[in-house]
């Protein structure tokens, strides 16, 4: 019976997925363009212009949801499929609405298309986008890695450590714009020649992120059964994931000075820097820490070793920001005060 139930759940998963998915897939390139245009309006310190694009396509997706999904106003019933073509419809249009946005309020980035390739623009592009993207093929990997110690340990641990994911998800919205912002403010003075400028950026930066985050760190300590029961949290789910949604808001709290290194080296054009910073405290140490701690078949080691990853990597992020920082903005070209970065 067991055997026939996980059968028949793999069929279905797969009925559901497998159009999801294509769908997704094959109209992936309107999320690209939207993702371009929304670095553009970013790049220039306009990055509130950012919420239009997020909202045109977060509300296309919204509304088209029931629509396509249940077959409303003579559509047919298309299910999954539906929700993944209002989902594509959506970065479509957010796509389209990211270029009205530049076009029309961000008239410092010209954009025109062509096919000739400027090489030097897309080796520095690449500088910085291989690192990062390397960095999220190899989260993914590392996700599923934890997903199979947790089914070995406690099958529903798994449905807490996805619900921890989306509410990291939510709760470092802030802490990640706050990156997102502080990534031109780096190059501008860095190109200024003002390294003064970016140390008192970059302080700023982890401290707002701090104070952004704490209101939902408080929230998830004194009523993390609450913000389960969100996610329709059975008492098995409840009872598993309170002690692990307090202890990884630990380490969503101690990451906040590791991303903002990151973004103050992605300023700097040191993509491999950041990638370094990142792999080391999202998948190195976490795998080699879960690796060391699963067959104590304990839950709350698991949950624990996010949080020793975020605290032995920020001595390294320490470290290599001071070094790498001090190289880059005390050369002859952007040395003009080196006693500022004392």
């Amino acid at each position: 019976m067991g055997v026939a139930g996980q059968s028949g759940g793999a069929g279905t998963i797969m009925d559901y997925g497998i159009p999801y998915l294509r769908i997704c897939m094959l109209g992936s390139l309107g999320m690209m363009g939207q993702w371009v245009f929304d670095r553009f309006v970013m790049a220039s310190g306009k990055s509130s212009l950012f919420l239009f694009t997020l909202s045109a396509a977060s509300i296309t997706n919204l509304v088209l949801d029931p629509i396509l999904i249940f077959g409303y106003f003579g559509l047919p019933t298309m299910g999954t499929a539906g929700a993944a073509l209002a989902t594509v419809i959506g970065q479509w249009v957010g796509c389209f609405a990211g270029y009205f946005i530049n076009r029309r309020w961000n008239r410092e980035i010209p954009i025109h298309f062509t096919i000739k390739a400027d090489t030097g623009c897309m080796a520095a592009i690449l500088k910085v986008g291989i690192p990062s993207t390397l960095v999220q093929v190899i989260t993914s990997v590392l996700a599923i890695y934890v997903n199979s110690v947790l089914m070995a340990i406690a099958p529903t641990a798994v449905a807490v450590y996805g619900a921890c994911v989306k509410i990291q998800g939510l709760v470092t919205v802030g802490v990640n714009g706050m990156g997102s912002g502080l990534i031109p403010i780096v190059a501008y003075n860095y190109g200024a020649k003002k390294p003064e400028r970016i140390y008192q950026s970059c302080r700023w930066a982890m401290f707002y992120s701090v104070m952004l985050y704490s209101v939902f760190f408080l929230v998830m300590e004194i009523v993390p059964e609450q913000v389960l029961l969100l996610f329709d949290a059975s008492e098995e789910m409840l009872a598993i994931g309170v002690e692990a949604l307090r202890i990884m808001a630990v380490s969503y709290l101690l990451s906040n000075v590791c991303l903002t290194f990151s973004s103050a080296f992605q300023g700097l054009g040191m993509g491999v820097q950041s990638m370094l910073l990142t792999l080391s405290r999202q998948v190195i140490l976490p795998a080699l820490l879960i690796a060391a701690v699963s067959h104590f078949g304990e839950l709350s080691f698991i949950w624990c070793a996010f949080v020793l990853a975020e605290v032995f990597v920020i001595p390294m992020g320490m470290t290599l920001w001071k070094k790498e920082s001090q190289k880059a903005l005390t050369s002859p070209a952007v040395g003009e005060s080196s006693q500022a970065l004392k």
